[in-house]
């Protein structure tokens, strides 16, 4: 085919057809542009694809990494109910005004530690039986981390652009902007009263997952006091904390469900 124009350009040039080989000339230029023209669209067409195909993947780990979220923030309903339990087996009671608090009572009723009917900790029934256990469990409170992987990538790989909607992008960014921020509230209101509770279990000798009988705790009216005064501190803590934390699910859910509502025009 070139060989071909090539004759014919030859040709209207040694014939002296001077307007002929204009328009020769305009047409071939022409088709040449047409072939670029037709390289840069395929070649668009291809990068949007994959760019689609990124957000599906990225779409899908904002999922993960928001499930995680929501997991790590339903934990402090069964510390409250360890707090309630060894409590009154120590022979104390709960103030009634925590029966007025809907966050106290959705935590009571979703963990059944005793009936194998759990919510929040799966098979946790079977984890926890004996006084030592319990006050080993509340021991090992594990603060919220939130799960960034999935944004931490788009960030580093410069690629928050391939998610297409403008206020999507906004919106995560906003979201793991607020949630870190966040952070530090936990620590404020949870770790004071948990190291509180540890060092009184140290003082008393309560090792982890210890036998001691709890009559011989109840005996001894100071280490039994000692460790009521510091679960009532970690009880309280742990209200404002699922509080705090029901809150937070109330991000996550709504963050997650915009990321679906995006995944399913895709």
């Amino acid at each position: 085919m070139l060989k071909f124009f090539r004759r014919l350009r030859h040709y209207y040039i040694e014939n002296n057809k001077t307007g002929k080989y204009l328009k020769y000339a305009i047409g071939e230029i022409l088709l040449v542009m047409i072939g670029i023209l037709l390289a840069l669209q395929v070649n668009t067409w291809n990068q949007e694809r994959q760019n689609r195909k990124l957000e599906k993947e990225y779409l899908k780990g904002f999922i993960q990494d928001l499930n995680q979220d929501s997991l790590d923030l339903s934990k402090a309903s069964v510390n409250i109910k360890l707090c309630v339990d060894v409590i009154i087996e120590l022979g104390d009671s709960i103030p009634k005004n925590y029966y007025e608090n809907k966050f106290f009572n959705t935590a009571m009723n979703q963990v059944k530690i005793d009936g194998g009917n759990v919510v929040t900790y799966k098979n946790y029934s079977e984890l926890v039986r004996s006084f030592g256990e319990k006050t080993t469990q509340l021991t090992q409170h594990r603060s919220f981390d939130l799960a960034r992987v999935t944004f931490d990538d788009l960030l580093s790989t410069g690629n928050i652009d391939v998610i297409q909607n403008e206020k999507l992008r906004n919106e995560i960014q906003n979201y793991y902007s607020g949630m870190t921020a966040e952070l530090d509230y936990e620590s404020n209101a949870i770790n004071p009263s948990f190291n509180t509770y540890l060092n009184v279990l140290q003082e008393i000798g309560l090792t982890p997952y210890n036998e001691t009988p709890i009559e011989e705790i109840k005996d001894n009216s100071e280490s039994r006091q000692k460790l009521i005064t510091s679960l009532k501190f970690l009880l309280e803590a742990n209200v404002r904390h699922l509080y705090w934390s029901s809150g937070l699910n109330e991000k996550v859910k709504k963050m997650e469900y915009a990321i679906e509502m995006e995944s399913t025009k895709l």
